[in-house]
């Protein structure tokens, strides 16, 4: 069940029972494939890491795989490489 709160005034984060919010089972919960993503499937995990960095509060989460943090990371790199080949 949900709660959906449209004008909320405080922060919306960590307002569950966090005992277990450091479980290794979350990564593998949150980058299971559903079939009828299909191609779409990188899209729906990224997705879901970027809820489950506003919902815990940890902007720094990403499962074994670093689905986000290579997107993060790459306009870094691209800035980095032009600067050099100036």
């Amino acid at each position: 069940m949900l709660k959906l709160r449209l004008n909320p005034t405080v922060r919306q984060t960590r307002l569950w029972n966090t005992d277990d919010i450091d479980s290794p089972e979350i990564p593998g919960i949150l980058t299971q494939k559903i079939d009828w993503h299909g191609q779409r499937n990188r899209i729906e995990i990224m997705n879901r890491i970027k809820l489950w960095r506003f919902m815990s509060g940890d902007n720094d989460f990403d499962t074994g795989s670093l689905w986000w943090t290579r997107v993060e990371n790459t306009p870094d790199i691209i800035h980095r490489e032009q600067r050099m080949s100036i």
